[in-house]
C-alpha cells in the first residue's frame, strides 16, 4: 500500500486564483501548466512562473481552450470573445532550448459562445494547413 501513497513531486506549492477552472498542459520538452482563472492567466513548471491579469478578461470567464500549435492557444470565454494565449518563449543558445518568457493575450473578435474548441488540420500535398473549425452549441 506505500508505493500508492503520493510522494513529494518537483512542483513547489503555489497559490492560485479562487476561481481558476481550466489547466491547459503545455507539451514537451518546454512541460508546464498553463492555469486559466477568471481574472488571471498563470503558467507554472518546475522551474518558471509566470502570470498576467489583461484587462480584457475581468469577469468573463474562459469556457473553452484549444492548442493551436506548441506555443499559442485559442480561448473562448462564456460571452463569446475569442482569443489568442501566446506562450512567449526565449531560445537559449548553449541549452539548445527554450524556455517561456512571457504570456501574452489578444482579442480576436467575438463568435457564439462556444463550449469547445477543436482544431483540425488537413494537410495538402505541399504541405500547408488548411482546415480550423470551431464548435459550439
Amino acid at each position: 500500500m506505500k508505493d500508492k501513497e503520493l510522494k513529494k513531486g518537483p512542483w513547489e506549492k503555489v497559490s492560485v486564483e479562487s476561481q481558476a477552472s481550466l489547466l491547459h498542459p503545455m507539451p514537451l520538452p518546454l512541460g508546464g501548466v498553463v492555469v486559466l482563472g477568471e481574472e488571471t492567466l498563470c503558467y507554472y513548471n518546475k522551474e518558471d512562473k509566470f502570470s498576467i491579469d489583461p484587462p480584457a478578461l475581468k469577469q468573463c470567464m474562459i469556457s473553452c481552450v484549444g492548442k493551436v500549435d506548441d506555443w499559442r492557444c485559442l480561448l473562448g470565454d462564456i460571452h463569446g470573445n475569442l482569443y489568442m494565449l501566446f506562450v512567449e518563449k526565449v531560445e537559449r543558445m548553449n541549452e539548445d532550448k527554450a524556455v517561456v518568457s512571457g504570456l501574452r493575450l489578444e482579442l480576436l473578435g467575438e463568435v457564439s459562445v462556444m463550449v469547445a474548441i477543436v482544431i483540425a488540420l488537413r494537410l495538402e500535398p505541399l504541405g500547408k494547413a488548411s482546415m480550423l473549425y470551431m464548435g459550439s452549441n
